[in-house]
């Protein structure tokens, strides 16, 4: 991947310790504005295309907007901004999953379920009711569920796993909290904690799991 030169430039901000507060919100001001305000999609070589879900703006844009200084009043500002970009992913792919690489369309699902979901039971009273409203009308259980049961093994490394682990638990008690098909969830979830038999984190989701049911 090659950066942009405004990336470039984002991320020296990142790392220039002595940056002032108030070039800190300027860059952020400018990433909130150009964060894509539509899908990003990539043609695939047969003919289908790949949905970028999270593209290196997202990122910048929120490591940036976690400094110290700044962040009560600029995280959940720059949060909301992909949320709305994650929304309308969303609903790009529910809408256009036949035109989607298919082995991308669990991925997405999964990705996509986790940012929705985490970010709006974190900061989900920072945000305008229409964003929320909008993030719960996707059904985000439901979809998370459906890129969950596609998964035959869980992250390798073990720390990852545990918060694969607490991101899916979240995304699935989203859904159920907003009255989504509870069987596929709870069967999807099932599915997670089979594929952590032997793993360090088979406790954490055997218990988290028995809540969920």
């Amino acid at each position: 991947d090659t950066e942009t030169a405004d990336d470039a430039q984002s991320y020296q901000l990142i790392r220039k310790e002595g940056a002032s507060d108030e070039e800190t919100i300027a860059e952020i001001q400018r990433l909130m504005q150009e964060v894509p305000d539509k899908a990003i999609l990539l043609p695939s070589s047969d003919g289908l295309v790949r949905l970028i879900t999270h593209p290196e703006i997202l990122q910048i844009l929120k490591e940036i907007s976690r400094r110290p200084r700044i962040k009560e009043e600029w995280f959940p500002r720059a949060i909301e901004q992909c949320m709305k970009y994650w929304i309308k992913c969303a609903a790009h792919l529910k809408a256009h999953e036949r035109q989607l690489v298919a082995a991308d369309v669990p991925v997405n699902q999964r990705e996509l379920a986790v940012s929705l979901a985490w970010w709006a039971t974190h900061y989900g009273n920072c945000f305008s009711s229409d964003v929320l409203l909008r993030a719960k009308a996707l059904r985000v259980g439901e979809m998370l569920a459906s890129g969950a049961l596609q998964l035959a093994s869980l992250n390798s490394d073990a720390e990852k796993a545990y918060w694969q682990c607490q991101e899916f638990l979240c995304a699935a008690k989203f859904g159920l909290e907003n009255g989504e098909d509870r069987d596929l969830i709870i069967k999807a979830m099932q599915h997670c904690l089979s594929l952590s038999q032997g793993t360090p984190v088979h406790g954490e989701w055997k218990k988290d799991c028995a809540q969920l049911a």
